[in-house]
């Protein structure tokens, strides 16, 4: 014995016809409003339609809009549990995006009808600018932190400088050190008596002598690296019975492991 269904809306009974073409009756008309199933068609199909046209018939006053469901949507609802449909979902879609309620997806409950889901929908957005308000917040933060942590690396950037300039002379980054990196000034005069007797004799400010400082320190280390990495060549070439390289670049050395262990 077949089974007749009235729904309120035909673009509603076409999408249970959409949804399980399976269990319609062969004299189904898809022009009505009414879906007929068949006599085996599963009982599961025939609730869940029951159901929706329930909801059909007493939510098309409350219901605004009824939206269509993404692929990413549809992934993260299970449609497996009882009162849940691919129907539902979109009336539920439709009602709190009307209301205001960006991610529906999170409030709805299959145990809920749509006009319950509606009359939620207030409490829902509010709670959602909660949420928003608090992130907000949280953003604010960490930007704060992470300004703070930039700046601190300016200012300790900028402190080295002043100490590599104050050793040589330079009274203003001698000043620096007390004023902008608290130093007391003890530390100051130590850091300008231990270098005292240790600057060149050279027409170069204190400024110009950090830098250059600054400078060899930097070549050096690049040195270093380069020797490193020549060294690494050197080592996989070895590997593979091949002659070990001279680098132009230093000097013309044939450079291995061994020779930075020296």
């Amino acid at each position: 014995m077949t089974t007749e269904i009235e729904f309120g809306r035909r673009d509603v009974a076409e999408s249970i016809r959409e949804d399980h073409p399976e269990a319609l009756a062969e004299g189904d008309d898809r022009r009505l409003k009414t879906v007929t199933f068949a006599d085996d068609a599963p009982e599961r199909v025939v609730q869940e339609a029951r159901q929706s046209a329930a909801q059909d018939r007493g939510d098309q006053q409350s219901v605004k809009e009824q939206a269509s469901l993404t692929a990413e949507e549809k992934r993260r609802l299970d449609f497996s549990k009882d009162g849940s449909s691919v129907l539902k979902a979109q009336w539920v879609k439709g009602t709190l995006r009307a209301a205001g309620v960006k991610d529906w997806t999170a409030y709805y409950d299959p145990e809920l009808t749509v006009d319950e889901h509606a009359g939620r929908a207030e409490e829902w957005k509010a709670d959602q600018r909660g949420s928003e308000r608090l992130d907000a917040e949280e953003d604010e933060d960490v930007t704060a932190a992470r300004m703070a942590r930039q700046a601190e690396r300016g200012q300790s950037q900028q402190c080295n400088h002043a100490r590599d300039e104050c050793r040589y002379g330079d009274s203003e980054a001698c000043e620096f050190l007390g004023e902008a990196c608290g130093l007391p000034e003890e530390e100051i005069e130590a850091i300008m008596d231990a270098d005292a007797a240790a600057q060149p004799d050279t027409d170069l400010s204190g400024r110009q002598l950090g830098a250059l400082d600054r400078l060899w320190t930097s070549y050096r280390t690049g040195l270093a690296r380069a020797r490193e990495a020549a060294a690494g060549i050197n080592e996989i070439r070895g590997q593979v019975d091949q002659d070990p390289l001279a680098f132009e670049q230093l000097g013309g050395a044939t450079i291995t492991k061994e020779d930075l262990e020296v």
